[in-house]
């Protein structure tokens, strides 16, 4: 049987709702996708790794508790040993040893690893970047349990080691209450700080973080091009930020959100280092005004994506967007206040009658007090027929008859 056929086989055995089926059985015949939901158990993972074998590069396990140790090892026993993706989200009955052995098996070929929620410690961080050279994606959000022991101490290394860590492209650290100082990373080798524990609570979950400082944050990690540092981080600021624009001039995304001590010196950053800014999330960060805002649209003019909710923008900001963000496909102003129909109408149109209405697909501006309802007909004219926009409390989904 041909290696790219054998995960859709896999289907047939587990009787899949047909509602999950399509999805999954489309993947699988391309040659490497399954995804396995809270309803799996470590026999039907046994399945697939045996059926699949070599031919499995992708395997996540998305709230399913009745994984155990057993069902990760029958990965490994029947050699699904080229997976790329690999994804462990709210499992807590999957060992921190099970996963280290995991790891070290499948180190030459991950590239994707995800342990948002996870239950588990220092030791699989640690493996993941100790052995497997091409990582480029990390996510440890709401890991609650991984301090910075888990990142390499560049002095400790030799400079073979260090030529053999991932060069980590994407960095996610959702829920973390970082306190971040010097984080050295050389290619994604980290040097933390004195160890210093924190207890902070954030969506009902208590992480325990050392402290880094941020003398040389990013320094060594040019080739970094996605960071999400995210949820009411208080010791993001703006000296972070303009070390992360200085060293990393590829970086094509950004999400920040609900950091309050991100202000307009981040965005001046931006706009000066990162011109190939693309995606930029800056939900939450009120002390962001519109001199910030001013400078980001003129100086990332490839920005595709773009959320400013909350902030305390005027319309200027609307009319330099509409002036200068030609290829803008989504753009979310939720509950800022100072905003009026009048800035809509700017982004819409721009000075020349043109503005983004050519490359806006969303356009969201719920709970903005000074813009009318009756601006969502006028959008309905001017913008493509599948765009969508959203105002008040409601979905307007724009469809031209």
């Amino acid at each position: 049987m041909p290696e790219r056929i054998r995960p859709a086989m896999v289907l047939r055995q587990w009787g899949v709702e047909n509602g999950d089926a399509s999805s999954i059985a489309s993947k699988s015949a391309e040659g490497d996708f399954m995804d396995v939901t809270r309803s799996l158990h470590d026999r039907n993972i046994s399945t697939l790794a045996r059926r699949a074998g070599p031919a499995l590069r992708r395997l996540s396990l998305s709230f399913s508790p009745h994984i155990t140790d057993a069902g990760i090892y029958s990965v490994i026993h029947y050699g699904c040993v080229n997976i790329r993706y690999l994804a462990l989200l709210a499992n807590t009955h999957i060992s921190s040893d099970t996963l280290v052995a995991l790891i070290g098996y499948i180190s030459r070929t991950l590239e994707n690893f995800v342990l948002s929620t996870a239950k588990t410690d220092d030791a699989v961080v640690k493996k993941a970047l100790s052995c497997a050279p091409n990582l480029v994606h990390l996510d440890l959000s709401y890991c609650r349990l991984v301090t910075d022991d888990a990142f390499p101490r560049p002095e400790y290394m030799s400079d073979v080691d260090r030529q053999a860590l991932p060069q980590l492209r994407v960095l996610v650290l959702n829920g973390w209450p970082l306190s971040l100082q010097t984080l050295y990373m050389n290619n994604i080798a980290f040097e933390p700080g004195p160890r210093h524990i924190r207890s902070e609570v954030d969506v009902g979950i208590h992480f325990n973080v050392a402290t880094w400082s941020i003398d040389q944050f990013y320094q060594y990690a040019p080739q970094l091009t996605s960071l999400t540092i995210a949820g009411k981080n208080y010791m993001v600021t703006d000296e972070f930020i303009a070390q992360i624009a200085r060293n990393c001039h590829q970086l094509t995304f950004i999400d920040v959100r609900d950091s309050v001590r991100v202000g307009h010196p981040s965005l001046f950053a931006l706009s000066e280092h990162c011109a190939g800014l693309e995606y930029a999330n800056f939900d939450g960060c009120v002390s962001c005004l519109d001199t910030g805002v001013l400078a980001l649209v003129r100086g990332c003019l490839r920005l595709k994506g773009l959320n400013l909710s909350e902030l305390g923008i005027t319309n200027t900001s609307l009319v330099a967007i509409g002036n200068n963000l030609h290829y803008l496909e989504t753009l979310v102003l939720d509950m800022c206040q100072l905003i009026s129909t009048d800035g809509i109408k700017a982004v819409v149109e721009g000075p020349s009658g043109m503005g983004c209405m050519f490359t806006l697909t969303e356009l969201s501006f719920m709970r903005c007090r000074r813009v009318h309802n009756e601006v969502v007909e006028w959008c309905k004219q001017r913008l493509k027929p599948n765009a969508i926009v959203r105002s008040g409390f409601s979905l307007a989904d724009m469809d031209v008859s």
